[in-house]
């Protein structure tokens, strides 16, 4: 295949409303990088191969959710064994547990040029494949790879994050997903719009609170915003928040502009988790400020001369005003699903375009109503509020989601009805 810069793709088909687009674009945005960029009409992602394959830009429609430092615009550094940490924004991954290695980040792994390729280009989906080099210094052995991929009528993005083992001995690791996001809307300190939600485990490891925090008194730390969901509110402080999350998601969200990004991914129970069992975990910077929003997979076990291991996480975008209750991959919901005498409310933001629709079961899971259909899509929140009269043996309501060809996506949400 063509070396990457050298080449420009399209992806169209009859079937798709909107083009996915690949693109390698010098001086991207002019940030002073190349970049390679997917883009399917209502998601754009940039990867820039030359300072460790970061994703640099993860937009809905025209609305950033990745912060980019404007610092370090255009500068690439060879990694050294003394090298110190260059803070370039994006997303990228470390080896875990940090204790390991303390700090800085291992350079090769960090911010040394990734070998990239687009591994598949199809009208269903686009993937692009990175790959490091070997880190030398301070996890000797290691390689990262990645895979990401992207998909027509959806802001969904698969992650797939491989750490190998190159070394001549067996090794543990666990894959550390950091993303970092803006704090504040461009030349204004309205840290109060910014947060991050997940849900609390009511089994915490950490106790009652169901967190642990660097600093326990920090406002950022608002607690409950929901029934077993915490918020946190950006403030610039230098903090830290670690959490054993019971479900595999958490959402940043602007809430001014109304904008919220999710992430969801696989939980492992009984596995041995870094940072003494966090899933997730919150880093709130102060200058620059910006938060990073942190996943953790389980320590793997990989044998020596090519063992790997993968973690896979999912991440969607859509409009919608938190605070954010539940993700999963069909949307984001803010306000559940609720019945007052035949009166259906819910407020959501959904991940796909397509048509929504509340549907009436009884307890054997048969159809027994529906509502009508309600065109959705990323681009815009989606407010349920429609009246059916009750019939006899309604037992569940359910708001299903089909995709633009009419096949079923799932359920958004439901609740029971007796």
């Amino acid at each position: 295949m063509p070396r990457l810069a050298l080449t420009l793709l399209l992806l169209a088909a009859p079937s798709l409303l909107a083009q996915t687009r690949i693109a390698p674009l010098t001086n991207y945005k002019n940030w002073g990088w190349d970049a390679v960029v997917l883009e399917n009409g209502l998601i754009t992602l940039a990867v820039v191969p030359r300072i460790g394959a970061r994703i640099m830009q993860y937009d809905l429609g025209s609305h950033p959710s990745i912060f980019v430092n404007d610092r370090e615009l255009g500068n690439f550094y060879e990694p050294l064994p003394d090298s110190v940490w260059h803070n370039y924004g994006g997303f990228k991954n470390w080896p875990a547990p940090q204790d390991r290695w303390n700090w800085p980040p291992p350079p090769i792994l960090d911010g040394a040029p990734y070998e990239a390729r687009i591994e598949v280009d199809t009208p269903d989906s686009v993937a692009l494949w990175v790959s490091s080099p070997v880190e030398q210094w301070r996890t000797p052995g290691l390689r990262f790879e990645r895979r990401m991929s992207i998909y027509p009528g959806t802001s969904r993005v698969r992650v797939a994050q491989t750490i190998v083992n190159e070394g001549e001995e067996a090794d543990r690791w666990s894959v550390w997903e950091i993303s970092q996001a803006p704090g504040h809307h461009p030349g204004e300190r309205d840290f109060e719009n910014f947060w991050v939600y997940f849900p609390l485990n009511p089994q915490s490891r950490y106790g009652a609170r169901g967190v642990r925090t660097t600093m326990d008194t920090a406002s950022a730390w608002v607690g409950q915003v929901a029934p077993g969901i915490f918020g946190v509110r950006f403030m610039p402080l230098n903090q830290k928040l670690f959490a054993d999350a019971p479900e595999g998601w958490i959402c940043y969200a602007d809430e001014r502009e109304g904008y919220a990004y999710a992430r969801t991914f696989e939980l492992f129970p009984g596995a041995e988790y870094p940072d003494s069992s966090a899933t997730v975990e919150v880093w709130l910077n102060k200058d620059p400020a910006y938060l990073e929003v942190e996943v953790v997979s389980p320590i793997a076990e990989l044998a020596p001369k090519g063992g790997r291991y993968t973690f896979v996480e999912d991440w969607w975008a859509a409009r919608v005003k938190g605070p954010i209750l539940a993700v999963n991959q069909v949307g984001a919901v803010a306000q559940r699903l609720a019945v007052d005498q035949g009166r259906f409310t819910g407020r959501y933001g959904v991940f796909h375009e397509g048509r929504a629709r509340l549907v009436v079961l009884d307890e054997g899971g048969q159809v027994l109503q529906q509502g009508v259909e309600h065109p959705v899509t990323p681009l815009e929140s989606f407010s349920l509020d429609e009246e059916i009269k009750m019939v006899q043996g309604a037992a569940r309501a359910q708001v299903q989601v089909q995709d633009r060809q009419g096949r079923e996506v799932g359920i958004l949400d439901s609740a029971a009805l007796k």
